[in-house]
């Protein structure tokens, strides 16, 4: 009898940590910007949907992509040096304009690198958020250009 509780005692923890598991994949899909873990060689462990969307690449196919292979020589000459940052322990927080693979246009993103370490305090990878700010940054270049001819014209 205490066999058979166990199990089902095991068998109900195993289907709540699965529920848990998708609800927290869900979330990080319908958010509309890119996130991801990036290990120490520099390749995705993780990639919420969004990358099929700016990339064209199936989430499935990303894992253990290199970083490079995803997003180009262009964006990564721009990228790589945060990257390497990252991957020594700290913390970026950065908006610059980027060219990626298969955009057909440069976009302004936000980009934010956190380092994930172990208990002895080694850098294990790095969290990814990016989010495009392009129409944001695109407004405040206007305001900025109307701003300076309105005093020209004072």
């Amino acid at each position: 009898y205490q066999q058979t509780k166990n199990y089902n005692a095991e068998k109900i923890l195993r289907t709540k940590i699965e529920e848990k598991c998708i609800f927290f994949e869900d979330l990080l899909n319908a958010l509309p910007v890119l996130i991801s873990y990036v290990d120490q060689q520099k390749r995705y462990q993780f990639n919420n949907s969004c990358y099929e969307k700016w990339f064209g690449f199936k989430k499935e196919n990303l894992k253990n992509k290199f970083i490079f292979d995803v997003v180009g020589q262009e964006a990564y000459s721009v990228i790589g040096p945060f990257v390497d940052k990252a991957l020594n322990g700290e913390t970026i927080h950065t908006e610059r304009y980027i060219f990626y693979n298969n955009r057909d246009s440069v976009l302004f993103t936000r980009f934010s690198y956190i380092p994930h370490f172990n208990l002895n305090k080694e850098v294990l990878g790095f969290f990814v958020l990016v989010h495009d700010i392009t129409d944001h940054r695109k407004i405040e270049e206007e305001l900025k250009t109307l701003k300076n001819e309105a005093e020209l014209n004072l």
